[in-house]
């Protein structure tokens, strides 16, 4: 019985017989045909891997650099700044109003000390822990880039701490000419001040280290607490005592010009503690980013 032979029929017997007309040049593919369902998930999971790669290579050219985070951390604590400086400009027109210089000295005292340790823990416990900023690459639309979130660290709250009273200064020693202070009570004045607003920045770092409104509530609750706790007991209580935790009773020792020992103590200690305090929330700040 003779076979009928078709030439397109017979495999290629070496590669000189392949011609170049016979292999088709690779080409993209836009739409793949499949035929089983184990085909389907094999390309189902070969697109992911090349969208995750493409995904990653362009999060990883739009990534901000560390000197831009350091720009947009320090941004935060520059609002902050002028802000606090409209709010002193409000304290001083109100308290033009007085009669004499020295209620109103006491006037712009009381309201310093509230507005850091109220004030201030309450703007930033309210907010995020992280700062949101736009990408520094546009999108191919030409539109900003996506949002960044930038993690506030525990050393911004101490650096707007330290530019706060950097402030504070300028209105603190023209008080000394307008209200007849002394040296000394100025520098009591203003250390009391740096004092417990230090014991109040450290609950706001403990407090923004975590995303728990819990957390966060607790420490605004302490702050409202070093200031108007015991005062608060002394009128449920109907007694009075010096306040050992406020600083109502030295502040108020020392606006009066009675530089005592007590009140001196009350202040070195107090400001020793939120030392401690700082120097040990920075080392297990230390431990966990080691970690």
């Amino acid at each position: 019985m003779n076979q009928e032979h078709h030439p397109d029929s017979t495999p290629p017997t070496s590669p000189s017989e392949t011609s170049e007309v016979d292999q088709p040049a690779l080409q993209p593919v836009d739409e793949v045909l499949v035929s089983d369902a184990m085909d389907a998930d094999v390309s189902h999971v070969m697109v992911q891997a090349v969208n995750s790669s493409s995904t990653s290579q362009s999060a990883q050219s739009s990534k901000p650099t560390s000197s831009q985070i350091r720009q947009w951390r320090w941004a935060s604590t520059r609002l902050l700044v002028l802000l606090w400086c409209f709010y002193l400009f409000g304290i001083w027109l109100l308290s033009l109003q007085a009669d004499s210089p020295t209620p109103a000295s006491h006037w712009m005292i009381w309201c310093m000390m509230i507005g850091l340790m109220v004030i201030w823990p309450a703007m930033q416990l309210s907010q995020s822990r992280y700062i949101i900023r736009t990408s520094p690459q546009d999108s191919q639309d030409g539109l900003p880039g996506d949002p960044i979130p930038v993690p506030i660290r525990t050393w911004v709250v101490f650096v707007q701490w330290l530019s706060l009273a950097l402030v504070n200064q300028s209105v603190l020693w023209p008080m000394q000419i307008t209200a007849g202070w002394q040296t000394m009570q100025t520098m009591w004045l203003n250390a009391a001040l740096l004092a417990w607003s230090l014991l109040a920045g450290l609950f706001i770092a403990v407090g923004k280290r975590t995303f728990s409104s819990v957390h966060r509530s607790v420490s605004m609750l302490i702050c409202v607490g070093l200031i108007f706790g015991e005062p608060l007991l002394q009128v449920i209580a109907t007694k009075s005592w010096y306040m050992i935790i406020s600083p109502v009773s030295t502040i108020n020792q020392l606006l009066n010009g009675q530089i005592t020992a007590v009140a001196t103590t009350h202040i070195t200690t107090v400001a020793l503690a939120a030392c401690v305090g700082w120097g040990l929330l920075g080392i297990l700040q230390a431990a966990r980013v080691e970690n």
